[in-house]
């Protein structure tokens, strides 16, 4: 009988609410229906949350919670976030404004609970490209992230880190998205609503097990949506402006639901568990335990299947996105293994894995001038390559040529791709290759650098952000971007 990994997180965010309001303990009520269901979950707590818990002596709601698995979910709600804050910035500045944040955000966490926490995570449209090497260096998985890998856009790696799906608006796509499911924040407080979404999740579980998907995040509820009415966010930081607490309480309030829905919140959610712990297909894993199952990569890269993937490349004309290798990964074992062979007349019959950042700037897509290239020249390109790799950590965007033109980054790609076809099957150099007009990226580039233009469409943020560096960051990296459900 086929399976289906579920994985369930709660966005834990409320910084709204002062402690007389006695909502603190909602997050202990969910945390204890778990645990008493024997269900794993995962908190990802924004970090001035887990310190108004730490202050407010809530040491029962801490313990509560990590009876399951803590994760980080931004530093605040305060703007402007990261995303603001890195959209003008170069992607070095951006990354150091991560890592500030984020590294604020992880220590602050780690503090309240005293536990070490288990991804990172962002809040509404927040996400910046920078944030999944943070989260690679701190030795996490990231979750809800934009950059996903066709074709079942399921766990994914990117820019080295793994990224477990939040719902995306696949290209060309009309139907749901499989790999994540949430929207019972209010249906809990009303029992023909919260029996009609429940059947919904029970479609979605056939759907996903027979479109063979591996894996499902389920978000079941924000605990603050379970007793606000309103979204908290907008009394907070409307159009990025950051509301003083002393100020809200002199504006309209989001309202809350009475004890007696309350009742009904905790009874619904206890059959929602009850559903996932009782059904024979799904297996609920916690993030670390899901990230030890999915992170598994491969160091090597076989001859065969770059051979495989070389020939992938010419017939489908495209920077192609393989079952455990990233284009990045492939081009590298391109380079690597045309110069190996340059120099002892063999292709190895493994190469190693190379894991690099895609390019920072766009590569020209015609080259300068289209022709043929010789096979020395070629040869000199994939050293070229290699040199800069090595110095910067990133794919360049554009090599020059012989003629002192540019080389955009896929072109290269797809000549080294056409030499390693002829040395894998003929055992010989071509005497040339043809320099073609090639994409910067992979297709679904484009789509998941529109995700990262979001931010400027956001309600919680100030008007007239440029999204231009969010943009270019976000596809030019989907070079690094690979599936991980086949791992």
């Amino acid at each position: 009988m086929s399976s289906l990994d579920l994985i369930i997180t709660f966005d834990t965010e409320d910084v709204y609410n002062p402690a007389e309001a006695g909502r603190d303990g909602v997050i202990k009520d969910l945390a204890d229906i778990l645990s008493a269901e024997g269900v794993p979950a995962n908190f990802l707590l924004i970090a001035s949350r887990a310190r108004l818990l730490k202050e407010r002596a809530r040491d029962d709601v801490i313990a509560a919670v990590k009876r399951h698995s803590v994760g980080v979910h931004t530093l605040s709600h305060d703007q402007p976030v990261a995303a603001i804050r890195v959209a003008d910035l170069d992607w070095a500045a951006g990354l150091e404004v991560c890592r500030q944040m984020d590294g604020e955000a992880h220590r602050t966490i780690s503090e309240a609970f005293d536990c070490e926490p288990v991804c990172l995570s962002s809040h509404a449209y927040y996400e910046a490209p920078q944030t999944y090497l943070v989260a690679k260096n701190l030795g996490l998985p990231y979750v809800y992230g934009y950059p996903l890998a066709p074709p079942l856009f399921s766990v994914s790696r990117f820019c080295g880190t793994l990224n477990f799906p939040c719902e995306h608006p696949l290209p060309g796509s009309t139907g749901p998205f499989l790999p994540y499911f949430d929207g019972f924040d209010d249906r809990l407080s009303s029992d023909p609503d919260f029996v009609a979404h429940l059947e919904r999740f029970d479609r979605h579980v056939d759907a996903c097990i027979a479109a063979g998907q591996p894996l499902m995040v389920i978000h079941p509820c924000h605990p603050v949506k379970t007793y606000s009415l309103d979204w908290i966010d907008d009394y907070l930081t409307p159009n990025g402006v950051n509301i003083p607490s002393e100020e809200r309480v002199r504006r309209p309030q989001p309202g809350v639901r009475t004890d007696g829905q309350m009742e009904l919140v905790m009874r619904n959610f206890r059959r929602l568990v009850q559903y996932i712990a009782r059904h024979p297909q799904i297996n609920v894993l916690s993030l670390p335990d899901a990230a030890r199952k999915y992170g598994q990569i491969p160091e090597c890269i076989d001859r065969l299947s770059l051979y495989a993937a070389a020939q992938r490349v010419c017939a489908l004309g495209q920077i192609v996105i393989e079952e455990r290798y990233s284009p990045a990964e492939v081009l590298m074992a391109f380079a690597e293994g045309l110069l190996l062979f340059a120099r002892g007349g063999s292709m190895p019959d493994t190469l190693p894995r190379r894991e690099v950042l895609g390019p920072l700037e766009d590569p020209v897509i015609i080259p300068e001038p289209p022709g043929a290239l010789a096979w020395d020249t070629l040869r000199d390109l994939a050293g070229s390559l290699q040199h800069t790799v090595a110095g910067t950590g990133h794919l360049p965007a554009n090599l020059l040529g012989p003629s002192g033109g540019r080389v955009g980054l896929g072109s290269l790609y797809r000549a080294l791709a056409e030499a390693v076809v002829v040395i894998c099957q003929d055992g010989r150099p071509p005497e040339s290759v043809q320099l073609r007009t090639f994409d910067r990226q992979p297709r679904v580039g484009s789509a998941i650098g529109r995700r990262y233009t979001e931010a400027a469409e956001c309600r919680l943020v100030e008007p007239n952000v440029n999204i231009n560096n969010l943009y270019r960051m976000g596809k030019l990296q989907c070079w690094t971007l690979a599936p991980s459900w086949s791992a």
